[in-house]
């Protein structure tokens, strides 16, 4: 295209040269005709840009995370006049579209239109733009183009995927030993009772205990939880550039989900903490439970100022006889919120911090103990392998 402008350049500079020192109709022709050109071809840039047409629109405006979305866009020539070159530029980056090349150009004859139907992958979890992100306009001389947003660009809202995993990383042994616990809880009973409370099964009641006092008692299940599991995620928000901030947030979210999918599909009860404009709880006794942990992790909103320290703070206490398993997700963790992390666990309870992020896990070997197991997972890492 610059050889093509400085072509004409000269041309109409020559024809300037022409009518300044010469004059005669053949050099006024020709300048005029050039100048005249040129004011068309700006017109015609006009004229398309007022009269092109794109529509788009994707399957549902809900996607969830890398999995393929029906996408459907088309140009459209309304106008009497031919379309001479068009070309679409695509959001990159944080989404896909399969299948359309790169840099191709596109004519459209007078009421022309064309149709491209394919699918949209998103890798990440939030609400971003997708799709056709500009059209870029040439004139018929290839002398000019101009480059203009999409007025109608769509947004996507990414759901987090749910990994369905067997079990996870480290938490091998914990989640045998807390199976195990449950299975108890739910099959063996111990001689020693309490009063019936509604609702209690009864091949739990106690005839002979009930008899004797005149009231229903119901025996006590042996091994009754003492135990607390927590899960607690971060919030915080590191970064103003989109392109930055929802991988990492993405994997936060996904990683600290497929703990609690494994979780909840074996029953162990556990309460997931997280900021969200303030502290949120959410019990997870079952499976069942586990829809309200997806959706509110699916909305939660990571600000800058949900620090992690507040979350610890308030979580990380320990109850007198009460084993605590607390499962953190992270992205940073500071000396003092390690701090937090060790008083969890001194005599009773254990800690698995999560650590998002590609430093070495060596940076952490320090902290590292039976108690307070740390484990790091890249950014972009493959959560199906690493977890």
């Amino acid at each position: 295209m610059r050889w093509r402008r400085a072509i004409f350049l000269f041309f109409w500079i020559l024809s300037l040269i022409g009518i300044s020192f010469f004059g005669g109709p053949v050099s006024y022709g020709l300048f005029w005709g050039l100048t005249l050109l040129l004011v068309v071809s700006l017109l015609y840039l006009l004229f398309v840009f007022l009269q092109f047409r794109i529509y788009q629109e994707i399957g549902s405006r809900t996607i969830v995370c890398k999995e393929p979305m029906p996408y459907y866009f088309s140009l459209k020539n309304e106008s009497p006049i031919v379309f001479t070159s068009l070309k679409i530029g695509m959001f990159d980056g944080l989404s896909k579209v399969i299948d359309v090349a790169e840099n191709k150009e596109y004519q459209l004859l007078p009421e022309e239109k064309y149709v491209y139907e394919t699918k949209l992958i998103c890798f990440y979890r939030g609400e971003y733009e997708v799709g056709v992100k500009e059209i870029e306009i040439t004139d018929f001389l290839r002398l000019f183009q101009v480059k203009y947003k999409n007025p109608g660009t769509i947004k996507a809202l990414v759901y987090p995927r749910l990994l369905h995993l067997a079990t996870i990383r480290g938490l091998e042994e914990e989640i045998s030993a807390l199976s195990r616990e449950h299975y108890l809880e739910q099959a063996r009973m111990d001689v020693v009772t309490r009063d019936y409370i509604p609702g209690d099964a009864l091949k739990q009641i106690h005839f002979k205990a009930s008899a004797k006092e005149g009231i229903l008692k119901t025996r006590l299940r042996v091994g009754e939880r003492k135990s607390l599991v927590k899960l607690l995620f971060d919030t915080d928000r590191l970064s103003t550039k989109p392109e930055e901030y929802l991988p990492l947030e993405n994997q936060i979210l996904e990683a600290a989900l497929a703990v609690g999918e494994v979780l909840a599909n074996l029953n162990i009860a556990y309460s997931a903490h997280f900021i969200s404009q303030g502290v949120k709880q959410i019990p997870v006794n079952s499976i069942g439970d586990f829809d309200a942990l997806y959706e509110a992790a699916s909305k939660v909103e990571f600000m800058k100022g949900q620090s992690l320290t507040e979350l610890l703070q308030r979580e990380c206490t320990c109850v007198a006889d009460e084993e605590q398993t607390l499962i953190v997700v992270a992205h940073k963790v500071a000396q003092e919120e390690f701090g937090y992390l060790q008083k969890c666990c001194p005599d009773v309870g254990r800690v698995f911090l999560y650590l998002i992020t590609d430093e070495k896990e060596d940076v952490y070997s320090e902290w590292n103990s039976d108690r307070l197991q740390i484990h790091v997972i890249p950014t972009e890492g493959r959560l199906e392998e690493l977890l």
